[in-house]
């Protein structure tokens, strides 16, 4: 794409010797690929991250392919504020909600060092 612009008109094509800027541009059009940062994302990494069941009432369980030496994950509040945090040591973890009242959390799941986030609902 080009960008052309003349003081006092407009610039014609192939036109030179003229006060003005031209800049040139390339747009690329690709198909996405899901991002390690998309909110809400279910299994977005290469290592598939299974988290269910959602909605849950006293528990969630994070299933994991493959679990890397320091993978943990942290619950949070819409607002922000941490309210439990764990470490993955299998590939099978079950977190304890029982405390939590009901509402939307985002799950954070660190696993080597790729990060996925999860929206989950806690029911009674």
């Amino acid at each position: 794409m080009r960008i052309a612009m003349k003081v006092g008109g407009v610039p014609a094509p192939c036109e030179d010797g003229f006060d003005g800027e031209v800049e040139d541009y390339v747009i690329s059009f690709a198909t996405p690929k899901a991002s390690a940062t998309s909110p809400f994302a279910e299994s977005i990494i290469e290592n598939t991250i299974a988290v269910y069941p959602n909605p849950a009432k006293d528990f969630i369980n994070i299933s994991i392919d493959e679990v890397g030496f320091e993978d943990s994950y942290s619950i949070y509040d819409l607002s922000g504020k941490a309210l439990v945090q764990g470490q993955i040591t299998s590939s099978f973890t079950r977190v304890d909600l029982s405390e939590l009242p009901s509402g939307i959390y985002l799950l954070k799941v660190l696993n080597f060092d790729k990060l996925t986030v999860n929206k989950i609902i806690k029911k009674d």
